[in-house]
């Protein structure tokens, strides 16, 4: 009996000791961005303004999501989300003020905090 305590306490131990890259996968940095296309859409119309509202909340919360993260790391998963979407709701404002309409970007590329 206290060697099979021993051995599991010894697993245990040897367990907690590898490094994290060996628990978790690395991330791909292909999935820290995402380009939300809205030349679809006319932003003047306000159901149109919460289409593309909610393709960039989905694509913040896809490049803000890691499966790695506990219940306890909500709160950095949350900002993460705010930066992208202030990031990406800063490109589109840009764009639309931009005297250039015509070759202004009709896409936001929304991305992972660094």
């Amino acid at each position: 009996m206290h060697t099979m305590i021993l051995s599991a306490a010894a697993l245990i131990a040897s367990a907690a000791a590898l490094p994290s890259q060996a628990q978790h996968p690395a991330r791909n940095p292909a999935d820290d961005v995402v380009v939300v296309f809205y030349a679809d859409l006319d932003l003047t119309r306000p159901d149109q303004a919460r289409i593309l509202d909610h393709r960039l909340n989905v694509a913040a919360r896809r490049v803000c999501d890691d499966a790695r993260l506990v219940i306890s790391h909500y709160r950095l998963r949350h900002l993460c989300v705010r930066e992208a979407l202030a990031d990406a709701r800063g490109q589109i404002g840009s764009a639309r003020l931009s005297k250039t309409a015509q070759i202004a970007p009709l896409s936001a590329i929304v991305r992972r905090a660094s």
